[in-house]
């Protein structure tokens, strides 16, 4: 799935930018918000189903970017030190992937159903 590649452009924002909040959840509604725009333009048969499955792939896809330069993004993400000072390195790279799931799963499935809704407004579906 093309669209869940983004999560590695997520992930190297994270972590070579670093993104404090409320910045990180914006670059993933934005990045949603483009997966629409394109299941919309480009009139995906099924858009709920492709968005709701891309959500969790994405989020897997930026938290093995986050692990596999964890160092850079401790050092890019001081406002994190605290959380990622309390927790074992391997329970953070869990928890890392478990919350990128998540997240993917959570922003998926309802910019998918939103997707859905403007899709058969349109009527294509």
């Amino acid at each position: 799935m093309l669209l869940s590649l983004s999560g590695v452009l997520l992930g190297g924002l994270t972590v070579f930018v670093g993104l404090p909040m409320p910045w990180e959840p914006i670059a993933w509604v934005v990045c949603f918000v483009a997966w629409m725009v394109f299941a919309l333009r480009n009139d995906i048969p099924q858009p709920f189903v492709t968005i709701v499955a891309a959500g969790p792939m994405c989020g897997i896809f930026t938290a093995i970017t986050q692990l596999l330069f964890f160092d850079v993004y401790q050092a890019q993400n001081p406002w994190y030190a605290e959380q990622l000072a309390d927790g074992l390195t391997g329970d953070l790279m869990t928890g890392l992937l478990m919350q990128g799931i998540v997240l993917g799963g959570v922003f998926g499935a309802v910019f998918g159903l939103i997707t859905l809704v403007i899709h058969n407004a349109l009527g294509r579906g």
